[in-house]
């Protein structure tokens, strides 16, 4: 048995030409046998595209042989081979050189159509999907499945996909971000005459740390996520949800990064902006003075975690002698659930005071067992932690009976999806900063189903494979 593919073009003009493509054998019907394999699958589409190239640029390269202006045929200069690389395939085709024509205004004096249509040297849809696998999985892994479902060139590897993920990523920041004076820059008469925004938008932020390569260390990378919380327009969609990741002192500021995240959300200048964080120097440093009216919350679940840590270190505690210590283990747990129940309410004042109740007395106990030292220890760090974060403690219980926002544990997830999973867990891969960061923005763009548009602003015509 045998089944031949048959190609029918038809051009401009109505000539239409039949053109055989492949021809699959068949013998006894077997269960191996039965139905197209995938590799019949994979030389049908590399020969269907090899008819499709050869005859669309047939056609193309007789349009650019006229001056577009007066008409007249443009001379040769040669003409030279060129690869064009496709998701089902790459082929060598001819690409001309051709000289332009005296009416032109242009410096150069030839021109080559094909290198203006593909300066890439590949289709925008390899791009694509090299660039959103690579982002999901790791290069090597990611090279392997494009090969596997696609009849992608033998010339791909990982190292070809991480260059083109990179170069994707580094057209992607040379875009221009918006100006990072619209923050504070405007008058309180020109706020009030701004229309009446949205309601808050909610930013929560954490950190990461990627491993370098070899044995230097780590450094960390920002993660976060943002949302608004409702809009005046009954009618209207609220913005999707948006996460965004880099590392500082790449390229832009953070704050003109985050900005170009919340423009897209529909941020105004005089917008009310909500900032979840875990208290970290650097994470603080991004939030401050990022816009006229901002709040700026220490998030509750990492605050409360010290506290869970000192209550479970407290069960174990063995007893002092009564002449070293008043307390008791049984007090030093009374003692934790006091301080969380006033944290809980935001009163800093009353819960260092109880901090300082606890810490006082074991600071003038000589030879503190080594339990009753890690307590100390614990309790004088949280003292520092509340006593530096002091004016973002905010009243959590009555946040969270209006059903308000007291936790960041949603960034938590972001910084597990867009970070752990590619860049730490379970992978002992090292990380350049650049090249670390240059992903981020892949990955983020994909996670955000953003890809599809960056690319549409640069080929209008071009959309995402069908799922």
């Amino acid at each position: 048995m045998h089944f031949t593919l048959k190609l029918e073009v038809t051009d401009d003009t109505g000539h239409t030409t039949l053109t055989d493509l492949i021809t699959l054998h068949r013998g006894d019907l077997t269960a191996e046998t039965l139905g197209l394999q995938l590799s019949e699958s994979h030389q049908l589409l590399q020969a269907l595209q090899n008819q499709m190239l050869a005859t669309q640029l047939q056609s193309f390269l007789v349009s650019q042989k006229q001056c577009l202006t007066c008409g007249k045929t443009l001379h040769s200069k040669g003409q030279h081979h060129k690869n064009i690389r496709t998701l089902f395939g790459d082929f060598k085709v001819s690409s001309p050189r051709l000289k332009r024509c005296p009416c032109s205004s242009q410096a150069q004096k030839t021109s080559s159509p094909l290198s203006t249509l593909l300066p890439e040297k590949m289709t925008p849809e390899l791009w694509f999907m090299e660039s959103k696998w690579a982002a999901l999985a790791a290069y090597g892994v990611a090279t392997q499945c494009l090969k596997d479902a696609f009849p992608v060139g033998k010339a791909l590897s990982k190292v070809t996909l991480r260059r083109h993920t990179l170069k994707l990523a580094r057209r992607c920041e040379s875009r221009p971000l918006p100006d990072q004076r619209l923050l504070g820059g405007r008058s309180e008469r020109s706020l009030q005459t701004m229309p009446l925004p949205n309601g808050p938008l909610m930013v929560g932020l954490d950190g990461g740390y990627v491993r370098k390569p070899g044995k230097q260390g780590f450094f960390e990378v920002i993660a976060g996520k943002s949302h608004l919380q409702f809009t005046r327009d009954p009618e209207a969609v609220l913005p999707p949800v948006r996460c965004f990741a880099f590392v500082q002192g790449m390229g832009a500021s953070a704050q003109q990064r985050l900005l170009g995240v919340f423009k897209e959300q529909g941020f105004q200048s005089n917008q009310t902006m909500l900032f979840l964080s875990d208290g970290g120097d650097s994470l603080r440093q991004i939030q401050r003075d990022f816009c006229a009216v901002s709040e700026h919350i220490l998030d509750w679940f990492h605050l409360t975690m010290r506290l869970t840590v000192l209550g479970q270190c407290s069960r174990g505690l063995p007893a002092l002698k009564p002449t070293e210590t008043a307390f008791t283990p049984e007090e030093v747990g009374a003692q934790l659930t006091r301080i969380k129940h006033y944290l809980w309410h935001g009163n800093t004042v009353v819960a260092l005071e109880t901090l300082d109740e606890l810490v006082e007395p074991l600071n003038w106990v000589d030879k503190l067992p080594a339990p009753w030292q890690r307590i100390l220890n614990l309790l004088k760090d949280l003292q520092t932690y509340v006593t530096r974060n002091r004016g973002y403690i905010v009243n959590y219980g009555e946040r969270y009976r209006n059903k308000e926002e007291i936790s960041s544990a949603f960034v938590e997830s972001t910084v597990n999806w867009v970070i752990s999973k590619r860049f730490c867990k379970k992978q002992q891969m090292g990380w350049t900063v650049s090249g670390a960061h240059l992903l981020l923005q892949v990955r983020t763009q994909v996670l955000n189903d953003e890809l599809e548009q960056t690319f549409q602003g640069w080929y209008p015509g071009f959309h995402k494979p069908a799922a």
